[in-house]
């Protein structure tokens, strides 16, 4: 991808860097298939990105598969993939596409979930000889992170209450 970003923007060009920027997305942040709903601007009812110079990038949450039980979300995104995504955007706004969505497809359109599943299929195929999707990714995630899940399960068991009354008990 070096490569092709010292050239002048591309739609392929853009489409094979957005591949990239899902795949770090991923190891960071295992959402389900949410990438391509992300905004450029900001939105009462729909997901979007919401950054500025200097700062750290948040994904704000408002449409996800249960935004009905859990509400809007804002997740922060670490300093490394911030920087990360606005080099991304910066070299998205030099193609002048036609929406204000984050990921676009082949032929610089909004990219659908579908679009985006059959991509990250295709590029972890590609790239590992093994296709595989989101859910796998998520899967990978949290077994990673069992142990830790481990212990706070065991911890909020020996307390004999629920995971939020656990967290309540911390002091900062």
């Amino acid at each position: 991808i070096n490569r092709e970003l010292r050239e002048p923007p591309t739609l392929k060009s853009l489409y094979k860097y957005q591949l990239y920027l899902c795949l770090r997305l991923f190891v960071d942040l295992p959402f389900r298939n949410d990438f391509p709903t992300l905004e450029l601007t900001q939105s009462k009812t729909r997901n979007f990105i919401l950054y500025k110079k200097r700062k750290r990038v948040k994904f704000v949450l408002k449409k996800f598969k249960n935004s009905d039980k859990l509400g809007p979300r804002e997740v922060e995104v670490s300093p490394a993939l911030s920087k990360t995504i606005k080099q991304f955007i910066k070299f998205r706004d030099k193609l002048n596409l036609k929406h204000d969505f984050l990921l676009s497809n082949a032929t610089g359109d909004k990219m659908s979930k579908q679009a985006f599943s059959k991509a990250i299929h295709n590029i972890t195929k590609k790239l590992s000889g093994k296709s595989f999707g989101s859910r796998i990714l998520r899967i990978l995630h949290v077994t990673e992170n069992s142990e830790i899940i481990e212990k706070s399960s065991d911890l909020t068991n020996k307390l004999m209450h629920t995971a939020s009354q656990t967290k309540q008990y911390v002091k900062h």
